[in-house]
């Protein structure tokens, strides 16, 4: 996971401070970590494709506010993406 933020801030797509990136970091592994767990206790019956497209989403919602300007024209795009793929 750090690997792939000072990747995407090497990149330019983010503007993370290194003091955040570690962070970011645990917080992207906890959102992994509860959707994917609570997929499995709801028993919610989302196919996988779906379970992937819903996790990327909420992990893409912790990183769009360090996009800048981008980020609100990246968020709407991910949102009407999501919402095509997942009905």
């Amino acid at each position: 996971i750090r690997d792939m933020l000072d990747g995407l801030s090497a990149s330019g797509a983010v503007s993370l401070d290194p003091a955040l990136a570690e962070a970011l970091t645990g917080q992207i592994l906890q959102t992994l970590t509860f959707w994917l767990s609570l997929d499995q206790i709801e028993q919610s019956g989302l196919p996988p494709a779906h379970l992937i497209h819903k996790t990327v989403f909420q992990i893409m919602m912790l990183v769009v506010p360090y996009m800048g300007e981008d980020g609100h024209v990246a968020l709407r795009r991910m949102l009407a993406h999501y919402r095509r793929v997942t009905g």
